[in-house]
């Protein structure tokens, strides 16, 4: 009995501790300087739609695919974007906040979780750590997230450990424009068309930041659809 008890509150404490951790990540990582506090407000310097529909995943009747549009800002060291269905905005969104030190990146995003991420970012690539505040109870399950860039086009050989894109994925960058096809990773249940248009920002920066919303919405999408928006 004395056994049950204290596994019991042992139990109680851990959850309460990873309560305490969920509702106090975003103004903790703030303050370690993983992005700005807020979203930069000016005008868009990127904008586009991000498609998420059924690839291999069975679906019963009528399918409308989730139209996600993302605007960019940018204000020098600071990117910020929000990701929103287009239909229901309050309901279905994400956002990001990142900070770049020439070729150091560290901020966050968010879509029915906050993730941070840090590391280095070029015109050739990313090679990040993300997942949880260091120090957390979560932080054990960090992991590298990164991909590479040659010719315009995006090789994702490393996004599916701490995060949902799959290496087959085909993202190309050319003129100001980001589009392609992201697959969930690696069971490729659903696929995002991406197109985006960008300016008055770099390339990289712009890059990081679809990446990271496309790989919220197919996490998001993947554990559990939005089934309760209307045509």
């Amino acid at each position: 009995m004395t056994l049950f008890i204290i596994f019991f509150i042992s139990v109680i404490l851990f959850f309460g501790l990873l309560f305490f951790e969920f509702f106090t990540m975003d103004k903790r990582a703030q303050k370690k300087g993983y992005g700005p506090e807020s979203q930069i407000i000016s005008e868009p310097c990127a904008n586009g739609h991000l498609i998420c529909a059924a690839h291999k995943v069975p679906t019963i009747g009528r399918f409308t695919p989730y139209d996600f549009i993302l605007r960019l800002y940018s204000e020098k060291p600071h990117v910020t974007g929000v990701f929103e269905h287009a239909k229901q905005p309050d309901k279905f969104f994400g956002s990001v906040y990142l900070t770049f030190s020439g070729r150091y990146v560290k901020g966050r995003s968010s879509m029915g979780g906050l993730q941070v991420c840090e590391g280095r970012v070029a015109t050739d690539g990313a090679r990040l750590t993300r997942g949880q505040l260091k120090g957390g109870l979560l932080g054990i399950f960090n992991g590298r997230f990164e991909y590479s860039v040659k010719n315009g086009k995006v090789d994702f050989y490393k996004t599916t450990t701490p995060g949902s894109i799959s290496k087959d994925s085909e993202l190309i960058i050319e003129d100001g424009r980001i589009s392609g096809r992201v697959f969930h990773g690696p069971q490729k249940t659903w696929v995002i068309d991406v197109d985006i248009s960008f300016g008055g920002i770099k390339q990289e920066f712009a890059t990081l930041a679809v990446i990271l919303a496309c790989d919220h919405i197919l996490s998001q999408i993947h554990d559990g659809p939005i089934n309760t928006i209307d045509d």
